[in-house]
């Protein structure tokens, strides 16, 4: 910000946007910049640009416009010597307003971020990327967003999210501190929630699991609208490929507590077996070595088998390097972007990617997007990927859970993936469902429930 650099800071999940936004406005404020705060929430329907002009005019200390407002704005920012800051909550919003889907308000905004004093930070639901493609019809010449840059706003690392509730929640044991980081994965918004229900459920002793429960029980209630706008606001393949995600990582891993998993918690010897069954389907001998040369290159590799013995003892030998190494999941992103139907999400029980529609984007290109804003997590399971943190992939799972009693159809039409998703995607989808309906029933509670009684044993 002191170098005048515009920026927008993304999140799909709950990420503390808002509460970073009023402290960065504190803090211009405290070293004399002039700042102008606009929720595009609370914008009607038919707010036009000259009404958000004269918003900034006002908020940065000038008089209220008399004449065109844009012009007495460029005329005041001209003439000041002060930095000058524009901070706009949910700028994905702001595309979609009546008024400003054309190119001449973001021009003019364009043109207020190339004056020396002045900078715009915004926080938005979607990427740059995405909000270029919306606009894409109606903006003339370069993109507006391309003057931005980009900052996503992921989970807060384990030691700055347990250094977050030992400051305000001093009170938490270590059970209870680390409970709380592994359901939300560190997610500003969602760590906070859970911590102050789980301090308004029980402030006595903290390793009672009934507290933890009722706690889970009456956070997962205030988040299901929060939850269902970020699912929603999430590329309908990306939704594609959580939704088998989430399916495969409850119907057919047989470690079914949803926590985010170094590749060294993880079963080796159930690892080991689903890895080789995949090597030994999907690749001849002859494949192995180019892709392990773009992770190894060098003589890492001098340790492989030679031609003289079978091919178990050769993939099984192969499968042993990459556990050992940890570096399943980056061998089966090289496996993707050699065949990506291959081994995406969903693979293990048989649903491939979306077959019609737009393009599809790889499957490694948008694992590699989700994987650093805390939704998707690298693990050492096939397909190397599972839904994290379990406070959201407990969402998507009430959402398989309904759709193990409704049409298809409708419930792909009910989450805007109707008319992506192929007749014959569908119907695979329909009978996967119908073969672990009575699991799917359950519904989530059983995970839940043991996450809570992990606690007990520590």
């Amino acid at each position: 910000m002191t170098s005048g650099e515009s920026t927008a800071i993304v999140a799909e999940l709950p990420s503390g946007r808002t509460t970073l936004m009023l402290e960065l406005q504190r803090r211009l404020l405290a070293r004399d910049c002039h700042v102008a705060f606009i929720d595009v929430q609370t914008l009607d329907a038919g707010t036009t640009p000259d009404r958000l002009w004269s918003a900034m005019r006002e908020q940065f200390g000038g008089a209220r416009a008399s004449g065109p407002s844009f012009r007495g704005l460029e005329r005041q920012l001209g003439q000041s010597r002060k930095r000058h800051v524009l901070l706009i909550r949910e700028l994905q919003r702001l595309v979609y307003l009546v008024h400003f889907r054309n190119s001449d308000p973001w021009g003019k905004l364009r043109a207020l971020m190339q004056m020396p004093r002045f900078a715009l930070v915004a926080t938005s639901r979607i990427d740059l990327v995405s909000l270029t493609t919306v606009t894409r019809d109606w903006m003339q010449g370069s993109p507006f967003f391309n003057t931005l840059r980009e900052m996503v706003l992921g989970p807060l690392t384990p030691d700055d999210a347990q250094g977050y509730l030992r400051h305000h929640h001093p009170g938490r044991s270590d059970v209870d501190v680390e409970w709380i980081i592994r359901c939300t994965g560190g997610h500003p918004k969602l760590l906070r929630l859970l911590a102050e229900t789980l301090d308004a459920t029980n402030r006595g002793e903290s390793r009672d699991r009934q507290a933890r429960l009722h706690a889970i029980v009456r956070c997962r209630q205030e988040l299901r609208v929060v939850l269902q706008n970020a699912w929603l606001t999430l590329p309908w393949q990306e939704r594609w490929i959580l939704l088998c995600t989430a399916i495969a990582q409850r119907c057919e891993a047989r470690l079914s507590r949803p926590t985010v998993m170094s590749p060294a918690a993880v079963d080796a010897t159930m690892s080991h077996g689903e890895l080789l069954r995949l090597l030994q389907t999907r690749l001849h001998r002859d494949d192995v070595r180019p892709l392990l040369l773009d992770l190894f290159p060098g003589p890492h590799l001098d340790s492989l088998p030679g031609a003289a013995v079978s091919d178990l003892a050769y993939f099984t030998e192969v499968t042993e390097f990459l556990v050992r190494r940890q570096v399943v999941a980056p061998f089966l992103q090289q496996l993707r972007r050699r065949d990506p139907e291959s081994v995406g999400p969903g693979h293990a029980w048989g649903l491939g990617p979306p077959s019609v529609g737009a393009p599809w984007q790889p499957t490694a290109e948008a694992c590699d997007r989700l994987t650093p804003r805390g939704i998707l997590a690298t693990t050492s399971r096939v397909p190397g990927w599972e839904v994290t943190p379990p406070l959201f992939y407990w969402w998507i799972l009430d959402q398989v859970e309904t759709l193990a009693v409704s049409d298809v159809n409708q419930w792909l039409e009910h989450h805007q993936l109707g008319g992506h998703i192929s007749p014959h995607e569908a119907q695979v989808l329909r009978a996967q469902i119908h073969k672990h309906e009575a699991l799917l029933r359950r519904g989530t509670m059983a995970l839940i429930e043991e996450s809570v009684r992990g606690t007990d044993s520590k």
